[in-house]
C-alpha cells in the first residue's frame, strides 16, 4: 500500500502547506542511505563523526533500526560547507 498526498479540492499548494506544516524537517527522519551519498563519504567515516560527537547522533527507530533528523543532517551539511567557505576544516 502506497501514500498519495492528498490534495484539497484540488489544490496542490494547499495540500503542500499542510504536509510541510504538519511533518517539517525537524520531525522528518531519513535513513543512511537517503543522505550519505550527498556527503562524498562513506558508512565508516559517517559512523565515526557520530561516535566522535562531529555529526548528529541517531534516533533508535526499532531494535536494529536507526535514522537521523534530517533538519540535524541538513545543519550538519551546511557546516560543513560554512568551514569549506571559512578557510578552516
Amino acid at each position: 500500500m502506497s501514500y498519495s498526498r492528498p490534495t484539497v479540492h484540488g489544490h496542490e499548494a494547499l495540500s503542500e502547506h499542510v504536509s510541510s506544516r504538519f511533518a517539517p524537517d525537524n520531525l522528518t527522519l531519513a535513513n543512511l542511505d537517503e543522505f550519505l551519498p550527498g556527503f562524498g563519504f562513506g558508512k565508516t567515516t559517517w559512523y565515526e563523526k557520530v561516535r566522535s560527537g562531529e555529526a548528529p547522533q541517531p534516533v533508535k527507530v526499532t531494535a536494529k533500526r536507526v535514522a537521523w533528523v534530517k533538519s540535524e543532517v541538513l545543519e550538519y551539511r551546511a557546516r560543513l560547507i560554512a568551514a569549506r567557505t571559512e578557510g578552516g576544516l
